[in-house]
């Protein structure tokens, strides 16, 4: 069975994306082959590429 994943080979923007819930989107996004691009005051861990605002 396929199932198609929402972010799957996109770039996906994640408001929130260096802690809890907003992490988790990322990581999600990540595994499914797509691209998260965060927007949060702090650096997210692993490289992910951010873009500082608040």
């Amino acid at each position: 069975m396929s199932v198609d994943l929402p972010g799957a080979g996109s770039t996906v923007l994640v408001t929130g994306g260096s802690s809890g819930l907003g992490a988790a989107v990322v990581t999600a996004v990540a595994r499914a082959g797509g691209r998260p691009l965060v927007l949060d005051r702090h650096a997210p861990g692993d490289g992910v590429p951010w873009i500082e605002c608040d």
